[in-house]
């Protein structure tokens, strides 16, 4: 199979074979880039991606077939028909740490006719029916270097993943730490009522855990809302019953510029009730 001939076949019609392959494939190893986001822990979120992009590259590179496309006939090669190289099916591999979703559903029908992943344009390759005796690539040095790499963007991708997610997960729980102490809400008794209050809430947000991925944010926030708890506490030291209009408005000012200033970055990472 020339490289023409390879670039000329309409490998739309093995879209249905690869979905297949695919399937069946994934009751083995599932999709690597969903693996960081179900909250199956570290190690093994770390263990079964790498053990999903080992599976595609050492199938693929020894046999040019997972077992996924050795059911539905179907085989990695070069665009020329050669055999799919060690390197090709490394460089085809990583991007499945990505691409399993929409993005790479996306480049694949964008590439038309050659019916190629992300990894397949980065790597050279297709897949296809291999032509009738094509031997395996063979053993090549670069199967025992590749699959150490392949492990260590499975730990860079997880540890990425669930740092995201830890930090989603408590500003979450801030929100709702939030929203219940607007929910708890009653009039305050003077200035030192709402003093009391305050602090109370700032209490609640402080023992709201952080994850490691999370403990500038965490700073960060408890910054703000105590900055709002100075403001109040020196508005009550320091307004005496009987103060004039414009000595309270000089202490409320305060208040309200680090209630504004919280606010707007509470806004900023979707602290909806924060901002109340």
């Amino acid at each position: 199979m020339s490289i023409a001939t390879a670039e000329a076949q309409d490998l739309t019609k093995f879209d249905s074979r690869r979905a297949i392959a695919r399937a069946i494939d994934g009751v083995f190893v599932g999709a690597p880039f969903l693996v960081p986001i179900l909250g199956l822990g570290l190690r093994l979120s770390v263990a079964m991606v790498a053990v999903s992009l080992l599976y595609f590259f050492v199938c693929e590179a020894l046999w040019g077939q997972t077992l996924g496309k050795r059911i539905v006939g179907l085989r990695v090669l070069m665009r020329d028909g050669r055999p799919a190289t060690a390197t090709a099916v490394a460089v085809r591999t990583l991007p499945r740490l990505v691409e399993d979703g929409p993005v790479g559903l996306l480049v694949f029908l964008a590439s038309g006719k050659r019916r190629g992943r992300l990894g397949d344009l980065l790597g050279d390759t297709i897949v296809s029916r291999p032509a009738p005796g094509l031997p395996r690539a063979g053993f090549s040095p670069l199967l025992v270097v590749y699959p150490a790499v392949l492990a260590a963007a499975a730990v860079a991708v997880v540890l990425a993943f669930s740092g995201h997610v830890a930090r989603q997960e408590y500003l979450g729980a801030v929100d709702k730490v939030c929203a219940r102490n607007l929910a708890s809400i009653t009039p305050a008794h003077g200035l030192d009522g709402l003093v009391a209050r305050t602090q109370a809430d700032h209490r609640r947000l402080a023992a709201v855990k952080a994850p490691g991925s999370a403990r500038e944010l965490r700073a960060e926030i408890l910054a703000l809302d105590a900055r709002v708890d100075r403001a109040v506490a020196n508005a009550a030291a320091h307004l005496k019953p009987g103060a004039s209009r414009a000595q309270v408005q000089a202490q409320v000012g305060p208040i309200s510029a680090a209630r504004h200033t919280a606010a707007v970055r509470y806004a900023e990472l979707g602290l909806r009730s924060c901002t109340g």
